[in-house]
């Protein structure tokens, strides 16, 4: 998943963490350019469907809160 610019990647990982919710920072994945930023992997093969939809509330729960962090 691509982030909007002004979310840092890893506070945004970090702070999804905190509430129970694993993503990757997409630098992690490139090979070339480990400089590259503003991507997240979201691997959900193993959770079930009412996970999934709790996961994905925290993660906007989490992106609300960098761009309000970002906002101050």
């Amino acid at each position: 998943c691509t982030l909007d610019e002004e979310i840092d990647e890893r506070r945004f990982c970090r702070m999804a963490a905190e509430k129970g919710v694993i993503v990757v920072p997409g630098w992690c994945f490139y090979e070339e350019e480990k400089g590259k930023n503003g991507h997240v992997r979201l691997c959900f093969s193993r959770a079930t469907e009412e996970q999934i939809l709790q996961g994905t509330a925290i993660l906007g729960e989490v992106l609300d809160e960098c761009r309000r962090e970002k906002n101050e």
